[in-house]
């Protein structure tokens, strides 16, 4: 089959400019993206937005070894806020999304993990840290600008070496209202889901609870598809290549090797 999704509507949790690059490839492989945005970022208020502010000084002023950040988006409110590249600093990213953004502001990135992780980046820092020599390597101070939601996976793996991290809050994340009319009956014609991260399952699950179970859902990676099956979706595919668009050639690797074809009502 060329067109593997070829009859497939594919539910792209992103707005139509966030989600162009994930809603072409499904269009390259014949299927036919849905952009519908779940969740929304937020700048920090009240204590939070004074904790970001103090800790974005304190890293212009050389006061930290590292700032590692989990996502574009706390990449994005990172850079928004003043944060500037300067000698000695050292920034580590959980992917190439999250890399791009810092480089584009003149960042370095040092230390990205081969999974695109906060597991995986929490252990590919710490092992960098336990190769360096010196006060700054055996403790080092390492800033976390993170969403409000995001799991303490980073932060405990450096704690758990002995290291210094201090979680600041860059963004938050917010669910966009529900238009549960418009909702239930888009849910009754589709196919296929992305999951692009835990807070999207469940941002996912609630606004959608009417999605049948035969509807196939793809999981980003495997934090995110333990999360599906915490929410009770059994057997999430997850993609190998963590990105949205490997998410996208995971759904359609799924319609390549087993199971039956919309489009054809055979099984492959």
């Amino acid at each position: 089959m060329s067109a593997p999704l070829a009859g497939i509507r594919v539910l792209v949790p992103r707005g139509l400019t966030d989600g162009a690059p994930i809603a072409e490839r499904v269009r390259e492989l014949g299927g036919e993206p849905i952009c519908v945005p779940l969740l929304t970022a937020e700048a920090p208020t009240g204590e939070d937005a004074e904790a970001f502010t103090h800790a974005v000084t304190r890293w212009n002023a050389g006061q930290y070894d590292w700032a590692a950040l989990t996502s574009a988006r706390g990449a994005e409110a990172f850079v928004l806020a003043g944060a500037l590249p300067h000698v000695g600093a050292r920034i580590a990213a959980v992917g190439p999304v999250t890399a791009a953004v810092l480089r584009d502001a003149g960042f370095e990135v040092e230390v990205m993990p081969e999974t695109f992780t906060g597991a995986a980046l929490g252990d590919a820092l710490v092992a960098v840290l336990d190769d360096r020599s010196g006060d700054a390597g055996a403790r080092a101070r390492v800033l976390l600008p993170l969403s409000d939601i995001a799991a303490p996976t980073v932060e405990r793996a450096l704690l758990t070496a002995g290291h210094r991290p201090e979680r600041v809050t860059a963004y938050r994340t917010v669910a966009l209202p529900a238009t549960p009319v418009e909702d239930a009956a888009l849910a009754a014609t589709v196919d296929a889901v992305l999951v692009l991260s835990g807070s999207g399952a469940r941002a996912t699950l609630a606004r959608f609870p009417w999605l049948s179970t035969d509807v196939r859902f793809v999981a980003i990676g495997q934090p995110t598809a333990t999360e599906l099956e915490r929410l009770g979706r059994s057997a999430p595919i997850t993609a190998t290549i963590h990105s949205g668009t490997g998410t996208v050639d995971a759904l359609a690797a799924s319609y390549l090797t087993h199971t039956t074809h919309p489009s054809q009502g055979v099984t492959a």
